[in-house]
């Protein structure tokens, strides 16, 4: 059976402001968040690319810019929409090629809760659980969007990936938790791994005749090495 490689990148959004709070509390993969990054969010809205975010989505194009994806299906967030600013002007996109969909918005959970809960042992158990990617978890659910309508807008964007792919490099970008249910619905496997939550990762897929079923993921990050990003030190 044929496998088309990489011809769908799902690619979670660089690091916004909101991501530097939290992993300036040790809720991320920084062990070191810059002055800049936390000076600079006064005044900025906490859903926008951090300084650090920034130099990600400027990576990222680098990484992307030989693969030339021809249309990206992206969630309206602004910090989707600012990580793919450097790729779109790089290959001098059209607006007819950035589709922008609800559907690929992150679950709505309680933000309080989640930076409250920061030091519970399970804490990504309890994530994967609230948007349907481990069944049968016996914790309290997390306060917020019910897990079967997150699924249900889940199933929508993976049609239309299934809709668009064929004959093109699509290019997702959205967030950690729908990025990893849109993979389980697209393979029926959930990508694993500290690289899957990892600001601008990108997730690989191939295709085969009938579907992404089967497919195996293959999430990179080799392009957030520190001498490309200059992480903090």
């Amino acid at each position: 059976m044929t496998l088309d490689l990489r011809v769908l990148a799902i690619v979670r959004h660089a690091e916004s402001f909101a991501n530097a709070r939290l992993h300036a509390r040790g809720g991320g993969e920084r062990a070191i968040v810059d002055a800049e990054d936390l000076e600079a969010r006064e005044g900025q809205d906490p859903e926008g690319l951090s300084p650090f975010g920034w130099r990600q989505a400027a990576a990222l194009a680098v990484a992307l810019h030989s693969w030339r994806p021809s249309h990206v299906l992206c969630s309206p967030s602004p910090r989707v929409l600012q990580t793919i600013e450097p790729l779109s002007a790089a290959l001098g996109w059209s607006t007819d090629a950035i589709e922008t969909t609800p559907d690929l918005s992150e679950i709505a959970l309680d933000l309080d809760w989640i930076q409250e809960s920061l030091e519970e042992p399970d804490l990504e158990g309890r994530l994967l659980a609230a948007i349907g990617c481990r069944a049968g978890y016996a914790a309290e659910p997390i306060p917020g969007e019910d897990t079967a309508a997150f699924r249900a807008r889940v199933r929508r964007a993976a049609d239309r990936i299934r809709a668009i792919a064929p004959g093109r490099r699509l290019l997702v970008v959205a967030h950690w938790g729908v990025n990893l249910a849109l993979v389980e619905e697209l393979t029926g496997a959930v990508p694993t791994g500290p690289e899957t939550r990892r600001n601008a990762s990108i997730t690989w897929l191939g295709s085969r005749p009938g579907g992404f079923q089967g497919v195996v993921p293959e999430s990179s990050v080799t392009h957030l090495r520190p001498d490309l990003i200059r992480e903090p030190s």
